[in-house]
């Protein structure tokens, strides 16, 4: 009966102590989640742009006799293909420029409700892109497709703008520096409100602001010869939500 009645009240320890221990886990859990705060602000950091490239558009159109001409004969059709055939000679040298198709489409005017041939549209264009370095080599590209086109009754060339942008490389590595930077700024934040608040604070979200990304050609400022590149500072801003226990 002792033997009994002793493991009884041992087995009744146990339980006392177990549920005591459960008390006491439970009412910290309660304390923690009470002292618990949670900061949400923005952070933001910048960098300096360096636009390390140029692109320009050259496009060629239609002379005055092309597009009031309504009749092409075959040797105007072979004049026009010479003269095209000319100029993708010449940018095929320069190795900074791509495209190079062309089209030879009629235009109608409407009299009396029937289409009427008026003239012929010429569309043809190139997409170049080139490094500082390479400023003269476009230039005299530019100069040789002028020469080509100064004479030519069929096609004319429209001067194209300039704009510096952003290599692929370059844009990669600016974008990496700013996010480092704002997560930077994100942990000394962090330290900060660990030592005035005496709590273990730490990062549990990080929101970038998408309309903060980089673009190739975002600020650039266009020009008809080749622009002085000014560098612009850009920002990018987190929202970042702190936990302190």
């Amino acid at each position: 009966m002792k033997q009994f009645l002793k493991g009884f009240f041992v087995g009744i320890g146990f339980l006392l102590f177990f549920i005591f221990g459960l008390f006491v886990t439970k009412a910290f859990d309660i304390f923690v989640a009470q002292n618990k705060i949670s900061i949400t602000r923005d952070v933001e950091a910048s960098e300096v742009i360096s636009y390390d490239e140029f692109v320009s558009y050259p496009r060629f159109s239609a002379s005055k006799f092309l597009s009031t001409n309504q009749d092409l004969s075959e040797e105007d059709r072979k004049n026009i293909e010479n003269i095209f055939s000319s100029v993708l000679t010449e940018v095929k040298k320069s190795n900074i420029c791509s495209g190079g198709s062309y089209s030879l489409e009629p235009n109608y005017a409407y009299r009396d409700g029937l289409a009427v041939p008026s003239g012929y549209r010429f569309n043809a264009g190139f997409d170049c892109r080139f490094k500082a370095a390479q400023s003269d080599e476009y230039k005299n590209l530019l100069s040789s497709l002028k020469e080509i086109t100064k004479d030519d009754k069929y096609i004319s060339l429209s001067i194209p703008s300039i704009r510096p942008v952003l290599s692929d490389d370059m844009l990669a590595k600016t974008q990496d520096k700013l996010y480092n930077k704002v997560l930077d700024n994100a942990d000394k934040l962090s330290l900060e409100y660990s030592s005035k608040l005496s709590k273990d604070c730490k990062i549990t979200n990080v929101l970038f602001d998408v309309n903060g990304y980089l673009n190739k050609a975002m600020y650039a400022e266009t020009s008809y010869d080749m622009p002085i590149v000014k560098q612009k500072d850009h920002k990018l801003k987190a929202n970042i939500t702190f936990e302190c226990k």
